[in-house]
């Protein structure tokens, strides 16, 4: 994500928009918590991370899907996490970004759906509903997760990354 004021609370909003833009339960699971290390350690953008940094946040990641007992995804399922992830990113640009950087040829291409997914998201969860334990969006992400997960088991999933 790009916003920089109250980023945390944006997470989950983000979150919620890469899962939308993936296809298929495990896709969609692996979207919704791509970006669970943040809550941790914060989002640090791309061009600022240096490795000690993408280092700590994949030994997370994997330690977090292993105390979840989920496996880690198959190459297909992280390019389309990442494919979505970069079109949210794009989305981001276009609604909640600074208003130049629309104009960085980087970041010209539009995404219409990403853009009308945060707008919804943001107009129905403020930030303080995305970081109280309580808050809605925080209920929202654990409907989503135990939707996704009900009925899944490691197995399942294995099987699923594997096809």
């Amino acid at each position: 994500t790009i916003v920089e004021e109250g980023s945390i609370a944006f997470d989950l909003v983000h979150s919620f928009v890469v899962m939308d833009l993936t296809e298929g339960q495990i896709a969609k699971l692996y979207s919704l918590i791509h970006d669970t290390t943040e809550s941790v350690i914060n989002d640090v953008p791309k061009p600022f991370k240096i490795p000690t940094i993408e280092e700590l946040e994949a030994r997370m990641y994997s330690r977090t899907l292993k105390d979840w007992k989920i496996p880690y995804p198959s190459k297909e399922i992280l390019i389309q996490v990442h494919q979505a992830d970069v079109g949210a990113l794009l989305g981001e640009v276009r609604t909640i970004a600074p208003k130049g950087l629309a104009r960085l040829k980087k970041y010209r291409k539009r995404i219409y759906k990403a853009e009308r997914l945060i707008r919804y998201y943001q107009k129905k969860y403020p930030p303080s509903d995305t970081i109280k334990s309580n808050g809605m969006a925080v209920k929202e992400f654990m409907r989503r997760y135990k939707l996704l997960t009900k009925g899944i088991n490691e197995i399942d999933i294995h099987h699923r990354i594997a096809s």
